[in-house]
């Protein structure tokens, strides 16, 4: 018996992505809850809970996605300046939106952020 046989039977299981006009591809994975989740939210009005680390945001990718397809622009607020840049880096990543996501915080002075409103169809 030779080491390691155990691999040559292993299979590698790669989760299904999700595949949109807007969305990087191979990024967000297509878990069944979330796509509920999102077809919910798209087709009423909802407060999203779920626990730590169960994919709220790509929630919010997959829905921002689609209203950004069809025209739309979308807005995403967090309560800190820390966690808006979390949000702006990750958007980048997962988006194909590169210079059409902006931020606005409390670090712009008013008379900056009103032109920044034309100027993105995601902040």
């Amino acid at each position: 018996m030779k080491a390691f046989s155990t691999l040559e039977i292993m299979e590698v299981s790669v989760p299904p992505h999700v595949r949109h006009a807007m969305l990087n591809d191979d990024i967000v994975e297509a878990r069944a809850y979330q796509l509920e989740a999102v077809d919910e939210a798209l087709s009423s009005s909802m407060l999203l809970v779920m626990p730590t680390a169960a994919g709220k945001t790509a929630v919010i990718w997959m829905m921002i996605s689609e209203k950004l397809a069809k025209g739309g622009r979308g807005i995403m607020i967090a309560p800190t300046v820390g966690l808006v840049e979390q949000h702006i880096r990750s958007m980048r990543d997962v988006l194909k939106l590169e210079d059409e996501i902006i931020s606005i915080t409390g670090q712009i002075p008013p008379s900056k952020r009103s032109g920044k409103w034309t100027e993105a169809r995601l902040i």
